[in-house]
């Protein structure tokens, strides 16, 4: 199987409508959840049929994506945020881009981007409005962090936000923690 464009962990109501919606808007993907029983539920249910497959741990995961490697987030913010980054970064290379699509504390966001761009690795703290539905249909995302991590991502984005009259609901907000401090 060829690698995958995108890739997501956390398998909740809003991973699972955010993976779907890639795979609608043309991207192949990837998941993965801390309990795999999580993520055969999702395959074998909601992601049956889609170009979509399952990883059994970080490393399983991080070798089925493409180069530069694209990896939303929708975890729980805090600590459990800074304990995947811990444990995904041993296998992520120059260039590969995280994104925290949950609620972070925008100050908790500043500090990662400092810290992974120091190891050549992207960071974006996205905020995410349009709850459930919007995640599945499009919603407005915020992305904030460096311009140069914004624009690895941005055709993706555009692909999955909601669209309206004037366009995609997506736009670079700006370095750091931004994104997380808008929404």
């Amino acid at each position: 199987m060829s690698k995958a464009h995108f890739g997501l962990i956390g398998l909740g109501v809003m991973g699972e409508n955010l993976v779907l919606n890639a795979e609608q808007s043309g991207f192949s993907s990837v998941v993965y959840n801390r309990t795999y029983s999580k993520t055969e539920d999702f395959l074998k249910g909601r992601g049956t049929g889609r170009n979509i497959q399952g990883a059994t741990d970080l490393e399983d995961f991080v070798n089925k994506l493409e180069r530069p490697r694209r990896i939303l987030m929708m975890i729980k913010a805090g600590t459990a945020i800074d304990g995947v980054i811990q444990q995904i970064s041993p296998y992520l290379q120059e260039g590969d881009l995280l994104i925290d699509g949950g609620n972070s504390e925008f100050r908790d966001t500043e500090r990662r981007v400092g810290e992974l761009e120091s190891k050549s690795f992207g960071y974006i703290g996205m905020g995410i409005s349009g709850g459930a539905k919007g995640a599945l249909e499009g919603p407005s995302m915020m992305p904030g962090g460096t311009r140069a991590s914004y624009d690895a991502i941005e055709s993706l984005l555009k692909k999955m936000a909601a669209q309206v009259d004037d366009g995609p609901c997506v736009t670079y907000i700006g370095p750091g923690g931004s994104g997380h401090f808008v929404k």
